[in-house]
């Protein structure tokens, strides 16, 4: 059901159910989803939505922000910016007979996709797309593997398996087997960012949790890894293509 707090001209979703207290979620877009208790009344719910409305609208613009730049419709046109190790790079697509295989290759400050001149052009877009990804992906593997190899050493652990995937929510777990899967996505973030995260999934394998304990262990390796975690929180959402 929707509703509206009048005197702030605010609209939230109310949902009602047997929970015991009141509780102010805003969704991706910055839409208010509101869940209460059938006993509490409409005004009762206005009252508490005004309580936290400062709050309420400087998060709506954060998440309309991050919606907006998110949801950027790429066309992978030449000139348009991909990134690559916190570097941006002008996209520069050559089609030629001279190649069998796509290749991508970093040329000063272009990332240069030699295609063959046989391209489908209304297929375009998404192979080129996905010529780029699974370049990404593939220097990921590479930096990924280097930087792992390194910390293990520092940290004094030995992971058992390494997976590079694409995951919506997480960039990187660890399980208690000693298995750590990392975002590709990563790759396009500055190289300390990269190496925070490796760290953060390496140092749960002597702490599985995030106890003062751990982040000790976290500190004692990468002193300002605060300032690496702030970068992923606010500019994670632009990573992927």
């Amino acid at each position: 059901m929707n509703e509206t707090l009048e005197s702030e001209k605010i609209e939230y979703k109310l949902v009602r159910s047997n929970r015991k207290t009141v509780s102010i979620q805003l969704l991706e877009d910055g839409d208010v989803k509101v869940s209460a208790p059938f006993s509490v009344t409409k005004t009762q719910i206005d009252e508490i939505i005004k309580g936290k409305l400062s709050w309420i609208l400087k998060k709506q613009e954060e998440l309309k922000r991050i919606y907006k730049e998110k949801n950027v419709d790429r066309k992978f046109e030449d000139g348009e910016k991909i990134c690559y190790l916190g570097e941006e790079y002008s996209l520069k697509i050559i089609k030629t007979k001279e190649v069998s295989q796509s290749k991508v290759v970093i040329d000063n400050d272009n990332m240069v996709i030699y295609i063959n001149e046989k391209f489908i052009d209304k297929d375009d877009k998404e192979n080129i797309r996905n010529i780029i990804k699974k370049w990404l992906v593939e220097r990921f593997r590479d930096v990924a593997a280097d930087r792992i190899k390194k910390y293990s050493f520092l940290i004094g652990v030995n992971p058992t398996k390494i997976t590079i995937r694409e995951q919506k929510t997480r960039w990187g777990s660890c399980s208690s087997k000693g298995s750590i899967n990392l975002n590709w996505k990563l790759v396009m973030a500055p190289m300390k960012v990269v190496e925070y995260v490796i760290v953060h999934e390496l140092c749960h394998m002597i702490e599985m949790n995030h106890s003062k304990d751990y982040w000790n262990i976290v500190s004692s390796i990468m002193p300002h890894y605060k300032n690496h975690r702030k970068w992923l929180k606010e500019n994670g959402h632009k990573l992927g293509i």
